[in-house]
């Protein structure tokens, strides 16, 4: 409800570029997606009105109900826009962010090529971070998004700029399903492959057993919600492990990212088509394998 209530409050005061995404998104986009360089949308460029006014007449608008609503008033929109060399050619893109009156964040991007501007694709979501691997020029785009209209699952993707026939587009590699209140691991340690080595398996939001039944979510769910359980996993299901932790009793547990074509036998995450579901187990649970 705070998450939810956090984004209608922006809407609500018209603010174009969050201030800052809520920490623990910020925290576990680090956990799930680190990477050698990392700028974030606080560090775009602002244009001035004199290229404002240049970049109108290059680039090309989609069909699009928000653009709709802006090129009716082009003119007010200046700080819609910023500036980023997305790209690593040493030329500024450009990336235009609004509501739009919709829950969540729309993002267009623009590439620079010669003297004009190539669309680069849209998403949707709260910009994290941008982030670079070593070695490469582009940057790829950590989004967060789902948290709207009271909801309590929500994702956090990964965007890599890709060449094609078209040029330079922005498309989804990875999509980690977020659960409300998921307890986000300290540290990263070295990825490690793993099988569920049991039959319904708890995968919970927080490193601890609580079992105990739940019957105001049970009734707002329209399922059986018992504590802190948010799936149960398949013997034989995939994944890999990223981190652990060892709680006051000794018991140690993983925190895992299940493969995307993983079915559990029960599961609370909703719109979770595509999506990687990310959780604690026991250690015992699991098997590592090579």
């Amino acid at each position: 409800m705070k998450k939810a209530y956090l984004l209608i409050l922006c809407i609500a005061l018209g603010m174009l570029f969050p201030a800052s995404a809520p920490a623990e998104h910020d925290a576990l986009a680090d956990i799930l997606f680190p990477a050698s360089k990392h700028v974030t949308p606080s560090q775009f460029s602002r244009l001035t009105e004199a290229e404002y006014r240049d970049i109108l007449a290059l680039i090309r608008f989609q069909p699009d109900a928000c653009w709709d609503y802006v090129k009716t008033n082009l003119s007010q929109h200046l700080d819609l826009f910023r500036k980023f060399d997305f790209s690593g050619d040493g030329a500024d893109d450009l990336v235009f962010s609004s509501y739009c009156m919709q829950p969540e964040m729309r993002n267009y991007f623009w590439v620079r090529e010669g003297k004009g501007y190539q669309y680069a694709g849209f998403i949707e979501g709260n910009i994290l971070k941008v982030i670079r691997e070593k070695g490469s020029p582009r940057f790829s785009a950590v989004v967060s998004r789902g948290w709207g209209e009271n909801g309590y699952v929500g994702s956090i993707s990964l965007y890599t700029l890709q060449k094609g026939k078209a040029g330079m587009t922005f498309g989804i590699q990875k999509k980690i399903m977020e659960f409300g209140g998921l307890t986000v691991p300290a540290i990263r340690t070295d990825s490690l492959k793993i099988v569920i080595r049991k039959d319904k398996t708890p995968m919970r939001s927080g490193p601890e057993i609580n079992n105990e039944y739940d019957p105001g979510k049970t009734a707002t769910e329209g399922r059986l919600v018992n504590g802190n359980i948010i799936a149960e996993l398949a013997k034989g299901s995939r994944g890999e492990a990223i981190s652990e932790f060892q709680d006051t009793q000794g018991i140690v547990w993983k925190f895992i990212i299940m493969n995307k074509d993983v079915l559990p036998q029960s599961h609370r995450f909703y719109d979770d088509r595509d999506g990687y579901k990310a959780g604690w187990v026991e250690a015992g649970s699991i098997e590592v394998v090579r």
